[in-house]
């Protein structure tokens, strides 16, 4: 019995081991690839120019020919025509993708058939393209062309603005 109050004695005087120790939280610092972004070099937009009014068309803007229309030539009048000239930043590591979706028509005039050229690729079918990795501190170009679908109906002065939506995600 005196043995037991001794060390209660002891246990009291020296404190418990967990009053002995202590605590620190230790912060782990991690750091992700860059993300990705669509930067404009020279305008987000696909310019057609001035077409015919009143005539149904189907015009393309691509990398190779510029501006084609599908019935006659003399339906393209006037005014600048280029491609979207873009960049696309982000990772030195990782390959990417392309999807062009959500065509939306506008005034009578319907886009379909986005195409890119990214780096030094040959033109293709934006949608489903797959690309290098856009990093190591510069943009790789992008530039973008289309198609559109003109039905006729518009008048001298009149504008279209039809849309799509280009997205560029990690693989």
């Amino acid at each position: 019995m005196q043995r037991r109050i001794l060390c209660l004695v002891a246990l009291l005087s020296f404190g418990v081991p967990s009053a002995w120790a202590a605590t620190e939280t230790i912060t782990a610092n991690i750091g992700f690839d860059e993300p990705l972004a669509i930067v404009s070099f020279g305008g987000y937009s696909v310019e057609f120019g001035t077409v015919r009014a009143g005539v149904a068309d189907v015009f393309t803007l691509s990398y190779a020919s510029g501006l084609t229309a599908q019935n006659s030539s003399g339906n393209i009048l006037y005014g600048f025509a280029g491609m979207a000239d873009l960049g696309v930043s982000g990772s030195a590591t990782q390959s990417i993708q392309f999807s062009a979706s959500n065509y939306v028509a506008d005034n009578g005039v319907t886009p379909s058939d986005a195409t890119c050229v990214y780096g030094n690729t040959a033109a293709a079918p934006c949608d489903g393209l797959l690309g290098d990795p856009p990093g190591g501190g510069f943009a790789t170009d992008l530039k973008v062309g289309l198609t559109i679908t003109v039905d006729g109906t518009q008048t001298a002065g009149e504008t279209a603005a039809p849309t799509f939506d280009l997205a560029v995600i990690y693989q």
